[in-house]
């Protein structure tokens, strides 16, 4: 179930990919709430993935309400990058409170704190120069959101090398949070850095244990599945990764170490044709 708010506590709920994105083309949305009761995994990572991507997507606030205690829920939510609600009641009636509670908790976020988490969400946190030493900042301010460490210690990651701060930083997270899927990928991405792949691969597929479907990890998998000679492997990831939604970040290195048939290469084309712009679909093959 999915609900929109579209003007003030006005929200419309659509149980359907396709009539969800009519109502967005109807509605002046701003907020995407997805409540969680049945865990449907599949269908919510392919729908988010694809929907972060698009640009009426990444300025949307995404919120996840989940019923019971569901740790795989909680935890794939949060690699999708919602920001996470309070736990809502079991009465339907309760949803409505539960939502205005969230959306409160969005409103009063100081700006740069809100943009931060919301870039989270992206599914690609590969941060821009510029932007770095902000997110070092807010980091700081709000020690206690894990989410902004995460993706500060990726910036350094990705920027500087630093898989040694990484590393420490995800295994800190998760001293306190040993499901924290996202702190999971972070460090094992570090490891892959470091040329780690036996701990790297054991480390990104407890994360997929607890949260699959993340195009980035699934991504970094196949990388390991390539470079430690399992070519099968890294293919079947590469597609569902393009599949899922194409990050050009991840994808690029797991391309170039993939040996693919013709009509292999027609197949990755045709289906990054329906994701990707032509340019992006270039960079994507640049040594």
């Amino acid at each position: 179930m999915r609900s929109l708010d579209s003007v003030g506590m006005a929200y419309e709920t659509v149980e359907t990919l396709a009539k969800f994105n009519d109502a967005l083309e109807k509605t002046n949305a701003q907020v995407v709430v997805h409540v969680l009761e049945e865990f449907e995994r599949g269908e919510v990572g392919v729908f988010h993935h694809r929907l972060v991507r698009s640009e009426r997507g990444r300025s949307l606030a995404r919120f996840l309400i989940y019923r019971g205690t569901n740790e795989r829920a909680i935890s794939f939510g949060v690699d999708l990058g919602m920001l996470r609600a309070i736990q809502a009641e079991q009465a339907l009636s309760a949803l409505g409170y539960t939502l205005q509670l969230a959306l409160k908790a969005h409103a009063d976020l100081e700006p740069d704190l809100r943009e931060a988490l919301e870039l989270t969400a992206s599914g690609d946190c590969c941060m821009a120069k510029d932007t770095l030493e902000l997110q070092k900042a807010i980091s700081k301010k709000y020690p206690l959101v894990e989410n902004l460490a995460i993706v500060a210690a990726y910036s350094l990651l990705i920027l500087n090398g630093d898989a040694e701060g990484a590393i420490l930083k995800g295994q800190s997270i998760l001293s306190r949070s040993p499901t924290n899927v996202r702190a999971m990928t972070l460090v094992g991405e570090a490891l892959l850095h470091l040329g780690e792949y036996e701990t790297a691969a054991k480390m990104l597929m407890n994360a997929e244990s607890f949260a699959a479907g993340n195009p980035s990890r699934l991504a970094l998998i196949g990388r390991i599945a390539a470079q430690t000679g399992n070519a099968d492997a890294a293919k079947k990831c590469l597609f569902k990764s393009v599949e899922i939604c194409p990050v050009i970040r991840t994808l690029q290195p797991l391309i170039a170490l993939v040996q693919l048939s013709d009509e292999e290469k027609k197949s990755l084309n045709d289906l990054l044709a329906l994701r990707l712009s032509p340019d992006e679909i270039n960079s994507l093959f640049k040594s």
